[in-house]
């Protein structure tokens, strides 16, 4: 880098640029990194006792709810734009073979329900969950 380089002055990107993702000479500020395409927006990571879940650690999430046996339903604080986003979810449960699958229909603009599915096809508590959350606001 030359010394006129260095002293160039700092530009920061704004929230649409961000989000565009397309500038190649702007700079990023913690607060504006959320809003490029490949950042999650929003993540839970949940555990299981009893039957019980308790939000142990989260991004963007404004509550979890037990809807039922093997059923997570998680509130998002700042909404997507629209249901077309991406989720993923993956549980953890020791001595079982699981899946974490997104409850048919239930996936909204600010809301998901995660299904866990043992081996058997039943619904199943997980020991825990975790989740992100990926897409335009």
């Amino acid at each position: 880098m030359t010394v006129l380089q260095s002293r160039r002055p700092r530009r920061i990107a704004t929230q649409a640029e961000e989000a565009a993702a397309v500038s190649t000479t702007t700079d990023v500020t913690p607060a504006n990194q959320q809003f490029h395409p490949s950042a999650a927006k929003c993540w839970a990571y949940v555990t299981v006792a009893a039957g019980t879940p308790t939000l142990v650690a989260s991004y963007n999430i404004t509550s979890i709810t037990d809807t039922g046996v093997g059923i997570l339903t998680i509130t998002i604080a700042t909404d997507f734009a629209s249901a077309n986003w991406a989720s993923f979810g993956t549980i953890e449960l020791a001595g079982s073979t699981v899946s974490c699958v997104v409850s048919g229909g239930t996936k909204a603009a600010g809301s998901i329900a995660l299904l866990a599915i043992n081996v058997a096809g039943s619904a199943a508590d997980p020991a825990s969950w975790n989740f992100a959350g990926f897409g335009v606001q």
